[in-house]
């Protein structure tokens, strides 16, 4: 609203009151707006001015905070105000889209952002929602669509996305219908996200061409959660495939002789990578039917290295879905060729695209994908042969001669789909140790039932006037511990039951035997405590008539 440039002013003693009272009579209104906003818009801008550029050294944290929130109480008035006024809403509106100045819709456009900016002062609670569903219904969506066919001018570009970008935030549901109600319709010009696809291949702005990339991708990214009870997802993305993806994906194919060209066409790889990581078979069907994948792999050409950084995130993220209609599509048009070439051109340079091509073959040997092994190692094997400074190509080839081994040995011929990969060699290589397994556990568990009456130690007596049903406790050593769970032993007879948690049949025999000798030992305890007591009797008697004798 109030411009001007404070700093023409700092090489010299700067009259700071004559420049606030020039920028001051400078201040657009393109919509006239109430009087105590405009002071309050005004007062906001001396103590910018103040905060930011005299008190800027000198100010501590107390003062710069307390500027900091009467600015924030200002805007909060200011947008109060301004959204409860029809008139200002109405004109702005009504002006934007009828408007044919370039100037003049580039001051209003300006004046729609700087509103949207004000809203932060709400918060994320439901007032901002509020606000942007009662731009919505002011019709702010056909001005949006209308400011993007200024693709040449700047600032009118900046502040549509920007505005966007916001009603995708805070109106996910409102914005996406709009846009797949406009397509629908005969004038191609009404058509919203035609207009967002257009304004990105046509800006030159590098800033504004990402932001619209981010735009496209929170427009078609259905798995927000709040999508998740909209029931026009499939729609929305029908029409991104049936009628802009073609003209989206049109750059690819054409040399990129500019910075400009390539930064386009690494935007363009960059939407393609999220939307084979986030859709399914759309994108499936539209990369192999429009061949989109031989496109990609001549950007690897590129003198821009970022384009062909993009290119292997892109071969990256398809292999990592494991479809046997990518993997088999790659292999028949020999995809892997140019990749490899671009690597042995880069030589052993330690750099980004050496690093993002050994990250793909990790990820090819880690994803099993044996149709692209076989193929790296039986079609491309020159390029990587004397490469010795990473182990991940030997280590493809290993398990290249491995399945080729296996498939002569057992005359079968392994699955080679990247859903069901190595399954049979790795059966064949490891079936001999899980039979050797299998034999040490057996024998493992009739040692250990063997030997488990060894750890069985009674705790505590058992006295002559006490039941003869009783629970012994015993002591367990740690190697029994998950074979005996608890040991019930009757006393007066030779029955014992063991209870085991889990035990085969020869543990369980061998846990009953050791059971027995248990009790054994207990009996045999006391049996000599009852001679010992006898022993005694006897001694006491001895000594009773002796001392009558003696009387």
């Amino acid at each position: 609203m109030v411009s001007g440039n404070p700093w023409a002013l700092r090489t010299c003693q700067a009259d700071h009151v004559a420049y606030l009272k020039e920028a001051e009579k400078q201040c657009a209104q393109p919509v006239p707006v109430p009087s105590d906003v405009r002071e309050k818009v005004l007062l906001n801008f001396r103590l910018k001015y103040v905060k930011d550029h005299l008190l800027l050294s000198s100010l501590d944290d107390t003062a710069f905070q307390t500027f900091s929130s009467v600015i924030s109480y200002n805007n909060l008035e200011i947008l109060t105000t301004l959204q409860h006024d029809p008139d200002f809403m109405k004109t702005l509106f009504e002006r934007l889209g009828k408007e044919t100045d370039v100037s003049l819709i580039e001051s209003l456009a300006r004046l729609l952002r700087e509103t949207c900016e004000l809203s932060r002062v709400l918060g994320p609670d439901p007032s901002r929602v509020i606000f942007y569903a009662e731009l919505q219904q002011h019709g702010v969506l056909p001005v949006i669509t209308k400011l993007f066919q200024y693709v040449d001018n700047h600032n009118i570009m900046l502040s549509a996305t920007d505005v966007l970008h916001n009603m995708l935030q805070f109106a996910p549901k409102e914005t996406r219908s709009f846009m797949l109600h406009t397509d629908s319709e005969k004038d191609k010009k009404r058509s919203l996200l035609r207009a967002v696809v257009v304004a990105m291949l046509g800006s030159r702005e590098p800033g504004v061409r990402e932001q619209l990339c981010d735009i496209i991708k929170g427009v078609i990214d259905t798995e927000l959660e709040s999508l998740a009870k909209w029931d026009k997802r499939d729609d929305l993305l029908d029409m991104l495939y049936e009628k802009h993806m073609v003209m989206l994906t049109k750059p690819l194919g054409e040399p990129a002789d500019n910075e400009h060209s390539a930064a386009l066409q690494n935007a363009i790889v960059d939407i393609l990578t999220f939307c084979v990581e986030k859709h399914s078979y759309r994108i499936k069907y539209y990369v192999l039917g429009n061949n989109i994948l031989r496109k990609t792999m001549g950007l690897l050409q590129s003198p821009f290295r970022y384009v062909s950084l993009g290119v292997v995130r892109f071969l990256r993220a398809i292999v990592k879905k494991r479809d046997e209609f990518y993997i088999r599509h790659m292999d028949q048009y020999e995809i892997l060729e140019p990749l490899l070439r671009t690597f042995k051109e880069n030589g052993n340079r330690y750099n980004m695209l050496n690093s993002a091509i050994i990250d793909f073959f990790n990820v090819l040997l880690l994803q099993n994908d044996h149709i692209l092994i076989k193929a790296t190692v039986e079609k491309h094997w020159d390029y990587v042969k004397d490469v010795s400074y990473v182990n991940v190509f030997d280590a493809i080839k290993n398990k290249y001669e491995k399945r080729k081994e296996f498939q002569e040995q057992s005359g079968r011929i392994p699955t080679d789909t990247a859903d069901q990969v190595g399954t049979d060699v790795e059966d064949h290589v490891f079936d001999e140790e899980e039979d050797d397994e299998e034999e040490a556990n057996t024998r493992s568990n009739a040692d250990d039932g063997s030997r488990l009456g060894e750890g069985l130690r009674p705790i505590r007596s058992v006295d002559e006037d006490e039941d003869t049903d009783k629970v012994v406790g015993v002591r367990i050593t740690p190697k029994h511990k998950r074979k005996a769970v608890g040991i019930k032993i009757q006393i007066g007879g030779d029955a014992v039951a063991a209870h085991s948690a889990k035990s085969s049949t020869s543990s369980s025999s061998s846990s009953s035997s050791g059971t027995h000798a248990g009790s054994n030992g207990l009996a045999g305890k006391k049996r000599r405590r009852d001679e010992d007591d006898t022993g005694e009797d006897a001694d006491r008697s001895k000594r009773v008539k002796s001392t009558e004798a003696a009387e």
